[in-house]
């Protein structure tokens, strides 16, 4: 079913009470869904995209100082999510991840992220970070689909550890398809990990 009227209205009006700017809104919509348009989403991807707008718009709001802005934010957000649908990033926050880059560069913040070799040596740092906790095997060379596949791996076998079914994980899909996929398994593989906990 393709996205309502309603939905596409609401989403608008969270993202101005967020006060997202325009470059910040298709970042997010591209990290959460895949999709380049609101009017691209089906309808379960616009409740996605909706829930996420309502959290990130709550007492607080987002501002510039706690959103992933600048050049080199859209691959840290998508590894930062990896991280979290993998079960190893526990707070998915733009803050969250905007500490991480200040750790690993003494960059303030993802928007001064201006020199290539302080973004590869954060994005290096991430990627690392999931093949040594969640065992992701990075593809060699730059295509999406291929990485976000990795992830998908990794997820299913971080499922299958905890005693989940084999998960029969998607072929030729798109990359919003792939994105809300490794979105619905992080979901069942955060829920399995904390019941290990308790």
């Amino acid at each position: 079913m393709r996205i309502s009227n309603a939905q596409i209205k609401t989403i608008h009006t969270l993202t101005n009470k967020g006060g997202l700017s325009d470059d910040d809104y298709r970042a997010l919509l591209k990290r959460e869904t895949g999709a380049a348009s609101s009017r691209d989403l089906n309808a379960r991807q616009a409740d996605h995209l909706i829930a996420t707008l309502r959290a990130s718009t709550g007492n607080t709001g987002r501002t510039k100082s706690n959103t992933a802005a600048g050049r080199y934010a859209p691959v840290l957000q998508a590894l930062w999510i990896a991280g979290h649908n993998l079960g190893v990033v526990k707070n998915r926050d733009d803050a969250a991840l905007i500490a991480f880059v200040q750790r690993q560069t003494g960059v303030s913040h993802t928007r001064f992220l201006t020199n290539s070799e302080d973004a590869r040596r954060a994005i290096e740092a991430l990627k690392k970070w999931l093949t040594r906790e969640a065992g992701v095997i990075w593809p060699r060379g730059l295509a999406s689909a291929a990485r976000k596949m990795a992830v998908l791996e990794a997820i299913a076998r971080r499922l299958a550890s905890v005693g989940v079914k084999e998960i029969s994980l998607p072929k030729n899909s798109t990359a919003c398809d792939l994105d809300a996929f490794a979105n619905r398994l992080g979901e069942q593989l955060r829920a399995a990990l904390a019941k290990q906990e308790h």
